[in-house]
């Protein structure tokens, strides 16, 4: 029991540390389902990651499930990133997903893993 609630309390905070760092997520724990499910947005085509608790080999493991039942497990915040950075570096070439979320690529950008481009245009004043 003492596991299962120290893989909960570790949801939980790598749920608040995704909202200090400005990505959106929604989800919680409900009476009815006693484990956390937070859905991390900003996953190119998945759309979100699904941040959740599994029993597992005989202990309880923060994981991430993605599109196509892609399971990632999470240690840490950079552990979300990665997971994020993959499905953008998989889908960066197909439209609509050339551009990665805003929010990521700021955290990407900060963690050197892209750089920021500026396109400057002109048009005539009327």
């Amino acid at each position: 029991m003492k596991e299962k609630l120290e893989a909960i309390l570790k949801c939980w905070n790598l749920a608040k540390e995704c909202s200090l760092n400005n990505i959106n997520f929604s989800g919680c724990c409900s009476s009815s389902h006693d484990q956390p499910s937070f859905d991390i947005s900003g996953f190119s085509k998945s759309g979100h990651g699904s941040l959740t608790i599994i029993e597992e080999d005989g202990g309880w493991q923060v994981v991430l499930l993605t599109r196509y039942d892609k399971l990632y497990h999470i240690d840490s915040f950079g552990d979300i990133s990665d997971a994020a950075f993959e499905w953008y570096l998989n889908y960066k070439d197909r439209s609509p997903f050339e551009n990665p979320d805003p929010d990521w690529a700021a955290i990407w950008v900060k963690q050197g893993r892209l750089k920021e481009k500026k396109i400057t245009t002109y048009e005539e004043v009327e």
